[in-house]
């Protein structure tokens, strides 16, 4: 059986205020998401301006630790994308979808 993670990615602009991302800034987000996905992933706006989503197939056997993995793997390309944001100005949510997860 197979299942999906959904990937939500919020970028605080200033930190600590939600407000519409300007283009440079959604176009930063979307250079350091599109790096972390395959060419099987979908990567679109959750809530356009505001938080964009990767959608990920995964085959039923992934690993427990997949989504630990992926979200390091995304706050990392959004470091360097965003290096003078403070970390707590980046949100990164990895939800399981679909099969449960084998630990």
């Amino acid at each position: 059986m197979r299942s999906l993670l959904l990937v939500l990615v919020t970028v605080s602009q200033p930190p600590g205020q939600r407000t519409r991302l300007d283009d440079d800034a959604a176009a930063a987000l979307f250079a350091g998401l599109g790096g972390c996905v395959r060419d099987v992933d979908f990567v679109g706006w959750y809530r356009e301006g505001y938080t964009a989503g990767a959608v990920m197939p995964q085959p039923g056997n992934a690993p427990g630790d997949v989504i630990h993995r992926v979200r390091e793997r995304v706050i990392d390309a959004l470091r360097q994308q965003f290096p003078d944001r403070p970390t707590e100005g980046l949100r990164v949510r990895v939800i399981r979808l679909g099969a449960k997860a084998r630990g």
